[in-house]
């Protein structure tokens, strides 16, 4: 599980091998073996000691904005893999391989896409038209011509985010216009969002980021050496890739809290300087039920998994075709 830290004034600390956590008067014990991240999202206290145990048991802490963004994180200092496998991604990264990775990767966001879709259309029929032009746009099997698909990454990298930015406008139309008026926006908006919906969108999104990294580094693989999205500072890159075919799990999570109407609009709250941002309480409903989700299992490439078993299949699937590409001699 995922221990949240969403108290301000929470003091953690190691006690008997196992993280005590303290609040006012009320105390618990967790061991550490039913831990695998800890998210910190409130201002606190974690000792020195329970931070050694973190990494003991390879438990990353990962700090996170009011936004959901995160802004930090603690691992352990031994790296899981060799050199030689760092210096593969480097060279991968410049191939056509890493051409035909990346587009596997949107066939696969695009199919995942296609399903949301098609159930939308099923329970809101006012969306219908929307929902078909989003449909078309996602139909091309393929987002380069065959002659430009043996070509390195970086030669044809401005013609796919001219496509993929052609297919997020019709998608976000549709799902703006199925859902609740409530909940509706005009446009999709990141940091900051502009709306209930997106800030509760980009939090997600968020989460999911922490675990897509957790899942490369398991890997072995370095985050911050990216494919499609070309390297910053300080910014696991890779991460940003990967994440790419999981982000539809997390937008139909999303919308069905809001047909439900279990997501409120007094979740999030709104400052002119910093636009929407969740609360406590939307946090508190947010989180536990997103780690649930994750935990469920659902079908996705070749796996018959949980959703969060099948990110860290494809970390270690990318891990593997990277282990076979020859390095030049």
């Amino acid at each position: 599980m995922q221990l949240l830290l969403d108290t301000r004034g929470l003091v953690v600390r190691l006690r008997n091998r196992c993280f005590h956590i303290r609040h006012n008067e009320t105390e618990r014990m967790i061991a550490p073996h039913r831990i695998s991240s800890i998210a910190v999202t409130q201002p606190c206290l974690i000792s020195s000691g329970a931070i050694r145990l973190a990494a003991q048991h390879n438990i990353p802490v990962y700090f996170f904005s009011e936004t959901g963004d995160p802004k930090a994180a603690l691992h352990s200092p031994r790296f899981g893999n060799l050199a030689t496998l760092r210096r593969q991604q480097v060279y991968f990264a410049d191939s056509p391989a890493a051409t035909a990775w990346v587009l596997e990767l949107f066939a696969l966001k695009a199919h995942q896409q296609a399903e949301l879709l098609r159930w939308l259309g099923n329970h809101r029929k006012t969306a219908a038209v929307p929902v078909a032009d989003a449909l078309a746009q996602l139909a091309p099997a393929d987002l380069l011509p065959e002659t430009e698909q043996a070509l390195p990454l970086a030669a044809v990298r401005p013609t796919l985010l001219g496509k993929e930015g052609n297919r997020a406008r019709a998608y976000w139309q549709a799902i703006a216009a199925a859902l609740p008026e409530a909940l509706n926006f005009d446009t999709r908006t990141r940091r900051p969002a502009t709306d209930p919906f997106n800030a509760a969108l980009n939090y997600l999104y968020g989460m999911l980021y922490t675990t897509v990294e957790q899942a490369l580094w398991a890997a072995g693989l370095d985050p911050y050496l990216g494919l499609f999205h070309v390297d910053q500072y300080n910014a696991p890159t890779l991460a940003f890739d990967l994440i790419e075919p999981f982000r539809p799990w997390a937008d139909r999570f999303l919308i069905e809290r809001c047909l439900n109407q279990e997501w409120q609009a007094d979740f999030v709250d709104t400052r002119p300087e910093k636009g929407c941002t969740l609360n406590r309480e939307g946090k508190r409903f947010l989180i536990p039920k997103w780690n649930d989700y994750l935990m469920l299992r659902e079908p996705f490439h070749t796996y018959q998994t949980s959703r969060k078993g099948s990110i860290y299949r494809y970390a270690t699937e990318l891990k593997q075709h990277i282990e076979i590409f020859p390095l030049p001699t």
